[in-house]
């Protein structure tokens, strides 16, 4: 990583969504999650903010496509959760 003025850092410090709003530190973040092999867990939480802005029409086919891709027990990139929590959306 290349050198970063101290303050764009220490804001990291105040939330989540600072971090992933600054592009260095989304990067160092994705890093990180990488070594500690839960780089889905970003990709999930991504895919579940970009449900926000889509068209309504869009939404069911893309719920489908989170499923399947990160809660299905047949997953193509699982996500860790809670076995009650992977019942209750089943």
């Amino acid at each position: 990583m290349k050198e970063l003025p101290i303050r764009r850092v220490k804001r990291w410090r105040y939330s989540i969504h600072e971090l992933l709003r600054d592009p260095a530190g989304r990067e160092e973040f994705q890093r990180w999650l990488e070594k500690e092999f839960s780089a889905e867990n970003l990709r999930f939480w991504d895919a579940c903010q970009r449900l926000k802005s889509l068209p309504l029409r869009e939404v069911g086919k893309t719920v489908t496509q989170i499923y399947d891709e990160y809660l299905s027990s047949s997953a193509t990139d699982p996500v860790n959760v809670d076995c009650r929590v992977a019942e209750i959306v089943r």
